[in-house]
């Protein structure tokens, strides 16, 4: 019995452990956001990649109702 109480005791201790970990990383994430923050007009913005229309190749559309049709029939 006492094997399993310490088990839990260290259990317990092995959450807040964690939990306190997991709270100080979002506060950190914070302090760095506002710390970051003044600066983001540095970055650049990425470039933007032209358009493209989808044009349906006709091969792929036939290719994919042939793989549907033969899924179908096994």
């Amino acid at each position: 019995m006492e094997l399993v109480l310490d088990g839990l005791k260290l259990t317990g201790i092995g959450l807040c452990a964690v939990f306190a970990f997991l709270i100080l990383v979002v506060f950190i994430i914070q302090l760095t956001h506002k710390a970051v923050k003044p600066f983001a007009h540095l970055l650049e913005e990425p470039a933007k990649e032209p358009v493209r229309k989808a044009g349906l190749d006709q091969r792929m559309v036939a290719a994919a109702a042939a793989a549907i049709h033969l899924h179908k029939k096994s």
